[in-house]
């Protein structure tokens, strides 16, 4: 230890130097790391940083903006806290906004006045000056860490200093907890597929097979209904098989010939049918079904196919819009397969 560096260490310690924006920013990470390893949910751990960040340093609100796993062309919300609720989940195209911003130069942002730059990409009526730091793991930016006042000019530069010096340590966090969450999901996946083909094996009732994987379909790809409809060979018909999450037995009586209504079309055409929303269908669902009293919104109908032969169809319901990413429909395709070699 050099003899100038001496005295400021023991002032320091005694409380007479006052705490640089390093100090700050270690002591409020030291404080959270017990929640970091308590909390491995990526949102959950989002929002715990957020609200404690805003705080600890009396921001109005904070926001955590991320690369969207399945397209890098898009940033997402994920986080935020003294925010209004709708702002969560918006999507920022590349090259639009403040975050891009940060996010092409890899470099922190002070805007004094919020309303007078022009990149601002969603204007909030509360927020008038706010700080961005960049998240970079291995120099790779994967988001952008923001606060924001309600007043114009209101962050020194002390105040970016310390966000900037928070963010660099939060990145690398952020970004394990995502790739725990994907290994976590990946996971779940495996052991769905092979509880399904222990039930193959195992069991000569195809409708107890089929239980097991509609359990299944509808934990791993999270949407409220699914049913299984199995084709009739002599009839040349689809019939109910067995379904899941239905409210009614009215889905119960369901017979269909090829290629009538959406499923009959998936069988006949050898292709997936996807509705986005069921209540901005033309002439409403093509079934006599309580579609509408069941409430659900999102459909997709998957042929069943083994051996080059149609063996049913695969429909799924949910009652809300379904975000939907290549890896939910490779999983989708696995469990369509499944299902297929179930009934052959």
């Amino acid at each position: 230890m050099t003899e100038q560096a001496a005295p400021i260490l023991n002032k320091r310690a005694r409380g007479k130097v006052p705490p640089t924006e390093h100090d700050k920013a270690l002591g409020f990470l030291a404080r959270l790391m017990g929640d970091f390893m308590a909390v491995l949910s990526l949102p959950n751990l989002v929002t715990r940083v957020l609200d404690s960040l805003r705080d600890e340093f009396g921001f109005d609100s904070c926001t955590v903006a991320l690369l969207d796993e399945h397209n890098p062309d898009v940033l997402t919300l994920v986080g935020g806290t003294g925010i209004r609720t709708g702002f969560l989940g918006l999507v920022i195209p590349q090259g639009q906004g403040l975050h891009w911003a940060v996010m092409e130069a890899k470099a922190p942002l002070y805007v004094p006045d919020m309303h007078a730059d022009p990149r601002v990409f969603r204007r909030e009526e509360r927020i008038r000056s706010g700080i961005y730091a960049p998240l970079v793991v291995q120099s790779r930016p994967i988001g952008v860490l923001s606060a924001h006042r309600g007043r114009v000019d209101a962050f020194p530069a002390s105040d970016l200093n310390l966000l900037t010096i928070v963010a660099g340590y939060l990145a690398g966090t952020f970004e394990v907890a995502r790739l725990y969450e994907e290994t976590d999901r990946r996971l779940h996946q495996l052991q769905a597929l092979r509880e399904i083909d222990r039930a193959i094996t195992g069991s000569l009732d195809v409708r107890v097979t089929l239980n097991v994987l509609l359990e299944n379909v509808t934990a791993q790809l999270h949407v409220d209904a699914a049913e299984v409809l199995l084709f009739n060979p002599h009839a040349h018909t689809l019939e109910h098989g067995t379904g899941r999450g239905f409210r009614s037995s009215a889905f119960n009586t369901i017979q269909l010939r090829l290629g009538e209504g959406h499923a009959g079309r998936a069988a006949i055409d050898r292709r997936v049918v996807n509705i986005p929303d069921l209540t901005k269908e033309p002439g409403g669902f093509d079934r006599a079904r309580p579609v509408a009293k069941e409430g659900f919104v999102a459909y997709y109908a998957v042929p069943l196919i083994a051996k080059g032969q149609v063996k049913g169809v695969l429909e799924l319901f949910h009652r809300s819009p379904l975000s939907i990413t290549h890896e939910w429909l490779l999983f989708l395709d696995a469990l369509a397969g499944q299902a297929a070699i179930a009934i052959d």
